[in-house]
């Protein structure tokens, strides 16, 4: 298990609340963080799969093409594309090659 990247091991993470048209009602507040569940802990394939996604975002933002851009190129939809990028794709889009993690490359390049 490795320290979760989103709340650094604290367990929660600041969250704006939308409570409805009226702004008075809004607030930030603590929250469980989604990315571990609240456990401040993932395991090391979770982490593998998020700097995989990280660094395909990295490429396709230094490219300056949108997420549903490149969603479009690839053939899926925006939300799977952004699965992928935050980790949280299906299996088949992560693979290692040579010690080194990747995207499937149909589906990266």
């Amino acid at each position: 298990m490795v320290t979760c990247p989103a709340c650094n091991g604290q367990r929660l993470v600041s969250a704006f609340i939308n409570r409805g048209p009226d702004i008075r009602l809004h607030s930030v507040e603590e929250v469980k963080c989604h990315t571990c569940n609240g456990v401040g802990e993932i395991t090391e394939e979770r982490a593998r799969r998020m700097a995989i996604g990280k660094r395909r975002r990295d490429e396709r933002v230094a490219r300056r093409v949108s997420l549903f851009e490149e969603a479009k190129t690839l053939d899926m939809n925006a939300a799977t594309l952004s699965a992928i990028e935050r980790g949280e794709g299906p299996d088949e889009f992560y693979i290692d090659e040579d010690d080194r993690s990747s995207v499937r490359s149909d589906v990266a390049e």
